[in-house]
């Protein structure tokens, strides 16, 4: 469900994108026929091509973005899912850096030394939940 609506929100900014990106592309065109007919001067052409190319650069970023992110929500979200799945087996195959952020789900701090927990913290809704 969630995931359905992350990606519904990222397919529709990528279709807006699409879309103005396309109107832009048009625009361009027409100028480019204008300049052809002899419609408008070469300054006002270069001046207007320079300004729609900016536009049609900074959206194809805004595009490249969006894939980006929504291939990084994927992977967010398997991990996730994986996580609530199999919390152990999970953890066990994490890289140490994300073992450091499942820890981070039931203990508040934990304390070690020569690499043994000396003590630890279990987060206070954690406790609640298991009282």
């Amino acid at each position: 469900m969630l995931w359905q609506k992350i990606e519904e929100r990222l397919k529709h900014k990528s279709r807006v994108s699409l879309t103005k990106k396309t109107v832009l592309e048009t625009k361009r065109n027409k100028l480019e026929d204008a300049v052809i007919d002899g419609t408008i001067d070469r300054e006002a052409y270069q001046r207007k091509h320079t300004e729609i190319n900016d536009k049609i650069s900074n959206l194809n970023n805004l595009i490249q973005e969006i894939e980006n992110n929504a291939n990084l929500n994927i992977n967010l979200i398997e991990e996730v899912l994986a996580f609530t799945r199999n919390i152990h087996t999970t953890y066990l195959h994490a890289p140490q850096f994300l073992k450091r952020h499942y820890l981070r789900f039931f203990f508040e701090k934990l304390v070690v030394k020569d690499r043994m927990i000396v003590c630890a913290s279990f987060l206070r809704s954690l406790l609640l939940k298991i009282e």
